[in-house]
């Protein structure tokens, strides 16, 4: 599920009926160069957007469009704001805004939501993962859950989180589910701290993290592949057998 559950970078809402509006406070490092916010929601609900600049300078509200880019620049901080409406999404069929940021200037952006129609309600915004942050870099209302990332989101894959194995805890960098739609993700949990493993060259190592988690889940499916078809004792295994033989 990666290592995003602590990086601030998503964060959601509800709607409660059509009018409302909701802000979204990005808080930008001055050395942040550039940044890009995805907001995600459920149809056949409308959601346009305006933005208000850390000195206070508004761009009132863009109207909403089936497709369409708009480029917008703020005259205080020289900041290039390009803005999307995907409505629908090619793959979902659901709504998405993309709004980057070029030549972003440091401090708190505003970007307000404006429930244009609303049936479901939910919208979540993400940013880029942490590894492309600059310190300070984030939201001010973050949501740990839904940080996940792709291909965890997959329908049929295997799916875990990572935990201390040695205190029985949660890792809050671990990324945690479900997925946006609801689905249960991860299917599992593994441990992921402190693991001894081979490294380039010779030798061992420690590693912690998702990554880490994944090869011993990876280490266990494989035994039990090899119990199941090597061994004939179930010949026909596929991940959703896979998964419930793990959990149970």
């Amino acid at each position: 599920t990666g290592n995003e559950g602590d990086a601030a970078n998503h964060t959601s809402g509800v709607f409660t009926q059509t009018g409302e509006t909701r802000i979204i406070e990005l808080q930008v490092a001055d050395d942040q160069l550039g940044i890009e916010v995805n907001i995600w929601f459920n149809r056949p609900d409308r959601i346009s957007v305006a933005i208000i600049s850390p000195s206070g300078e508004i761009l009132q509200k863009i109207p909403e469009k089936l497709k369409g880019v708009v480029t917008l620049k703020f005259t205080l901080e020289g900041t290039i704001a390009t803005l999307l409406y995907d409505y629908p999404e090619e793959v979902t069929g659901n709504g998405h805004i993309s709004i980057g940021f070029t030549n972003v200037r440091g401090g708190i952006w505003q970007i307000v939501l404006v429930g244009e129609y609303i049936v479901n309600g939910r919208y979540d915004a993400w940013t880029y993962q942490k590894d492309f942050l600059r310190p300070g870099t984030k939201f001010l209302q973050p949501d740990p859950e839904v940080t996940l990332t792709i291909p965890s989101t997959s329908r049929t894959i295997i799916v875990t989180s990572y935990y201390n194995q040695d205190t029985g805890t949660v890792v809050p960098t671990s990324g945690r589910g479900f997925t946006r739609d609801g689905r249960v993700k991860p299917s599992v949990t593994t441990g992921g701290v402190n693991v001894l493993t081979t490294k380039s060259g010779g030798g061992t190592t420690i590693i912690t993290g998702s990554s880490a988690a994944t090869a011993v889940l990876t280490g266990a499916v494989a035994l039990i592949l090899q119990w199941g078809v090597v061994e004939g004792n179930k010949p026909a295994l596929y991940p959703p057998k896979i998964n419930t033989l793990l959990i149970s």
